[in-house]
This record gives structure tokens, sequence and C-alpha cells, in this order.
């Protein structure tokens, strides 16, 4: 029996003049426990931000919810909403 792992992450990269580049990330559980690594990785150079909560995401991993962007599925439910 074999097991899969997928790993879900989108990056948008976006600026604005007189600021430095802001990187936003969608993903997954994954996603939630390297963010603080990336953000510190990145310094100065780049704004860190990422699909935030109130802290449900971390209540159970399994659930996409919150800052867990869940599968491609809800990425994409989600950056559609954005957009509107």
């Amino acid at each position: 029996m074999s097991t899969k792992a997928i790993f879900i992450s989108v990056l948008l990269i976006y600026a604005f003049p007189g600021s430095p580049p802001k990187i936003f990330v969608i993903g997954d559980s994954i996603s939630i426990h390297y963010g603080p690594y990336l953000a510190q990785y990145l310094g100065t150079d780049f704004q860190y931000a990422r699909k935030g909560d109130n802290g449900e995401a971390f209540k159970n991993l399994d659930i996409p919810v919150g800052a867990n962007g869940g599968d491609s599925r809800m990425v994409l439910d989600y950056l559609r909403e954005l957009l509107q």
C-alpha cells in the first residue's frame, strides 16, 4: 500500500510603488507551519502575508478551514471570491 502526500501552495507576488513586494501564501496545513520560517527568511526584502483566521485552522489541521486553504478547488474558490 502506498501513501501519496499532496502539497498545495500558491504564492502570489505583487508590489506597489515605494514598498517591498508582498508574497501572499495560500496553502494547506503544512504551509501554516512553514510560514513563520518563510517570513523570517524573506527579511525586509519582501512582505509576507497569508490567508488568516482566528486560530480555527489549528484546532484540527485535517479540516481545511481558515488559514488552511484546503485542496486546489478550495483555493481556486477563495481566489475567485477575492477577485469579486
